[in-house]
């Protein structure tokens, strides 16, 4: 990633864990190499460290959700004196000390994907069967990825001005951002709110 190469430390904004992981390996690091916290906590500092320690040849990233004031403590010499081949990638940045905000280069990450594309566009406006087999397949989605399609889902509905429609995917996206919803049942009430049976969907 051209001009990136200078800086070690990254906030990005509006981005999800699989932006990070995605920006980590357009900065050259390996899958194997990249590492990622939830929620760090002082001992995942310590276990940081050591892998510093131990990593110089090879590229290393650090991918960091939510962190707790006394972990950016712990953070604040790493990330002021870097090692090499070593990047620190924050995509919750809402409640960083300012000392790490101010050491880090920030990037927006776009929200294309966000929108329906043209092959999620046909696969909806297809035949029920290939619009469930598709469905079916998004099981294998990390919780991540399940919000992505809510939201281009959303966008859909939008689009169509259905309102009832729009009306339960917001209420699909509430309920699985703060629950572990059966991701297959989540996935049938969206088959069927796609194919018009609001009143049907049980979520």
């Amino acid at each position: 990633m051209e001009g990136f190469d200078r800086f070690s430390s990254f906030i990005l904004k509006d981005a999800t864990i699989d932006d990070a992981i995605g920006f980590a390996k357009e900065l050259g690091v390996e899958d194997k190499n990249i590492v990622s916290f939830d929620k760090l906590k002082i001992d995942d500092v310590r276990e940081i460290k050591n892998r510093c320690e131990v990593l110089h040849d090879k590229k290393i990233a650090f991918v960091f959700g939510d962190i707790g004031f006394d972990a950016q403590n712990a953070l604040l010499k790493l990330t002021e004196e870097p090692p090499e081949n070593t990047f620190f990638i924050f995509y919750k940045p809402e409640n960083l000390l300012d000392t790490i905000y101010s050491r880090c280069q920030v990037v927006s990450i776009k929200r294309e994907k966000d929108f329906v594309d043209d092959e999620l566009k046909s696969v909806i406006e297809g035949d029920d069967e290939g619009l469930l087999k598709y469905l079916l397949s998004c099981e294998s989605f990390s919780k991540e990825e399940m919000l992505v399609l809510l939201k281009k889902l959303l966008f859909y509905f939008s689009e169509k001005k259905d309102a009832k429609g729009v009306g339960r995917i917001v209420e699909f996206l509430k309920t699985y951002r703060e629950f572990n919803l059966n991701k297959r049942l989540l996935l049938i009430n969206i088959y069927l709110t796609l194919r018009g049976g609001h009143e049907n969907s049980y979520c």
